[in-house]
């Protein structure tokens, strides 16, 4: 068996019948910006969960949403308020006017807004169950169970519920009901025939906040398709029991990890393949929830997908898998606020994966005003207006390229927004104001980009191990290998390269190796193992004149732990940064070889102060980004010395000279400043 291909092949091994393959995206996005009917449409959106106010708000609240500039408004189904009895549904307000989802659609089209409709099946929301109705979640035979073969209680109080096993046909059977439901209520209202254009499939695919790698899914059927896809990746136990050191009788035999106990690093293989499945699980599941819409008649729309941050990147939600599965995929942005240098870099080591995952960079969900329930109640006035605008300033600055406000409208359990739950605009609607100015107010907004001189790698596997290791309390040694090691060295050195102002890229050879290219430096976190496919993309990276900066020991073994069968240059002409275990990766670390390959901030600032500049032609924006709480008096220094003067874009500050390359400017604390940046007249 070619053992190259084992630990990429997982989607084509899966049983179709079960995890059925994803279709091309909708043709509504093109050169990176949504366009209806020709016209740019400003990928913002504000929140309006409808059903959860009053009738008589619904009109002031989108009236206020369209004066703000946002072209769409997004809203949830909650499949257990629509839920009259098991697989009843009432979605035109026979039993509640607040139901009425099409008198809500009328009056989106009326106002000429476009709207992302999001039935679920799981909305989150703050909902009890998460939006599963209660006759659903009671079922015990479609319930999710933990290691121990109890149902898992998923989400958190005061939510929380059984969670149902996403594969089980019963749980399927109940999700077609409700979608059906829902697609023909809406049948016209979906585009092109009415204003809805983008569907949100599922919400967060996570197992309810519950995928860590021993708490889910332990279902009998779903363990089934575990073994079925084991049989598709290796074919014959024969080939498995080669890998695994292993002497299974058969695939019905095996049973998926429950616990982790090793003893040899090797022994990761069979955990690596849970976790790959756990991965693909999730993603089949928005690909089942798709086709519902699509046997519907649902085709026209641009289908979406949302991601939760997880302690390890894009692992066990792998986001290109996800956005594959469903057409457009993005990240919940939902930092700890208010927003510190930390949270910062978060932000832009998210934007920038995101950049090499989907197609877009933006956030379904972005934090605007705050949740409070019991348990976890928000204490009035703890975040201001400049708080929020802050936040989404600085994800504009590192390449966010869209955002959904969440929530534009105050309602249960949520609080502070712009919106209150009347409908009625408060103090807040200032904080999203300069970020819809930028947004909406630049016709090649989505053009802009930024020169990523520098990169580190992002190795899936190397995450997957640390998503493992973090089972345990305790650190899991092996032989001198420290679970996780490379993973924590991939995210210093990122957070490295960032508080240099250096604004690092990350690629990822499992998704694409094309945009390696456009990268002079790229810092990779290595370890005893890689697969030949990595390693041979660096390789190919070198030749062309790339430079690769190894951090960690040199690999050995493939992915499956296989003795490689070549030695790649990729190892033996890289330089080599060498940090010693005890110790993490510093800025006198990295800073010697960039350096030393003239490379530096396009715009430097000094004193903590980050900039990041994004070009399109002649356009130059540069972004100014002070998140001390002390302002500063800030000499930016330009590398281009073409620039003579700065124009504010927020703000109501004066033009700036730029002299011999150099302008004098004050950073506010805890602000973000644009300039859009003009060269001389000739």
């Amino acid at each position: 068996m070619n053992r190259e291909r084992t630990d990429m092949a997982a989607r084509n091994a899966l049983p179709k019948a079960d995890f059925p393959e994803p279709i091309g995206a909708d043709s509504l996005i093109r050169g990176g910006a949504i366009r209806v009917r020709g016209d740019r449409v400003p990928l913002l959106s504000g929140e309006i969960q409808f059903f959860r106010m009053d009738p008589a708000g619904w009109a002031g609240a989108l009236d206020n949403l369209k004066a703000a500039g946002i072209p769409i408004v997004s809203t949830y189904l909650s499949w257990r308020r629509f839920s009259t009895a098991e697989d009843r549904y009432d979605l035109e307000g026979r039993t509640d006017p607040k139901l009425d989802v099409r008198r809500f659609l009328d009056m989106c089209s009326s106002r000429g807004l476009w709207v992302t409709m999001k039935p679920g099946p799981w909305i989150c929301a703050e909902e009890k169950n998460g939006g599963y109705p209660d006759w659903l979640v009671q079922e015990r035979g479609l319930q999710a169970l933990g290691a121990d073969g109890e149902p898992l209680l998923g989400y958190s109080p005061p939510f929380q519920s059984p969670v149902p096993s996403y594969h089980h046909p019963a749980y399927l059977k109940h999700v077609e009901g409700w979608m059906s439901a829902v697609d023909a209520v809406l049948a016209d209202y979906y585009y092109p025939r009415g204003p809805i254009i983008l569907v949100q499939l599922d919400n967060e695919p996570c197992m309810t906040f519950h995928d860590r790698v021993f708490e889910s899914d332990y279902n009998d059927h779903n363990v089934s398709l575990y073994r079925r896809w084991l049989e598709g990746k290796y074919g014959t136990v024969e080939n498995l029991n080669g890998i695994y050191r292993g002497s299974w009788p058969g695939f019905e035999a095996i049973e998926p990890p429950r616990s982790l106990g090793l003893s040899r690093l090797e022994g990761l293989t069979p955990y690596f393949d849970w976790v790959e499945f756990k991965e693909l699980s999730l993603a089949s599941h928005v690909a089942k929830i798709r086709d519902m819409h699509l046997a519907n008649g649902v085709g026209d729309v641009l289908f979406t997908i949302n991601y939760n941050e997880h302690p390890q990147l894009a692992v066990p939600n792998d986001w290109h898998a996800l956005e594959s599965s469903s057409g457009m995929g993005g990240f919940d942005y939902y930092p700890k606020m208010p927003l510190t240098e930390a949270g910062l870099r978060d932000i832009a080591l998210w934007v920038n994966y995101s950049r090499v995952c989907n197609r877009l960079p933006w956030s379904p969900e972005i934090m605007c005003g705050s949740w409070t329930f019991e348990g976890n109640e928000y204490k009035p006035g703890s975040l201001k207006p400049s708080d929020f605008e802050f936040l989404y300033l600085s994800c504009i600055a590192y390449g966010l390229k869209g955002m959904n406000f969440y929530m534009f409208a105050d309602r249960d359990n949520w609080v502070e927004s712009p919106l209150s739950s009347c409908g009625e605009a408060t103090a807040n609607c200032a904080s999203v104001a300069q970020a819809v100015k930028l947004i909406a107010g630049e016709d090649e907004f989505e053009q802009l980009d930024r020169r990523q001189d520098v990169a580190v790698l992002f190795y899936r596997p190397y995450a997957r191990e640390s998503f493992i290791a973090s089972s345990s309390p305790e650190p899991w040694v092996l032989a001198g290998h420290r679970l996780g090691r490379a993973y924590r060295r991939f995210k210093e050195l990122f957070e490295t390269l960032h508080d240099l102002n250096l604004d690092p890229a990350v690629v990822d050879p499992w998704v694409s190796t094309r945009g390696f290219r456009e990268h002079r430096i790229i810092f990779v976190p290595g370890d005893t193992y890689m697969d030949e496919s990595c390693l041979s993309a660096l390789e190919d990276y070198i030749q062309a004149g790339g430079r690769v900066v190894w951090l960690g020991e040199e690999p050995r073994f493939d992915a499956q732990f296989q003795p490689l069968r070549r030695n790649y240059s990729s190892v033996e002409r890289a330089e080599r940064l060498v940090v010693e275990d005890s110790r993490s990766v510093c800025a006198a670390d990295v800073s010697r070889f960039v350096e030393a390959a003239g490379i530096g901030p396009e715009v430097d600032a000094g004193g903590g102060v980050k900039t990041v500049l994004h070009t399109h032609g002649e356009k130059a924006w540069l972004f100014v980004v002070n998140c001390t709480e002390t302002a500063s008096r800030t000499t930016l220094r330009f590398r281009d010395a073409g620039f003579a003067t700065m124009v504010p874009l927020t703000g109501g500050r004066d033009p700036l000279p730029i002299i011999d390359g150099r302008a004098s400017i004050r950073c506010g604390p805890r602000s973000v400043m644009v300039w859009d940046l003009l060269r001389p007249r000739p």
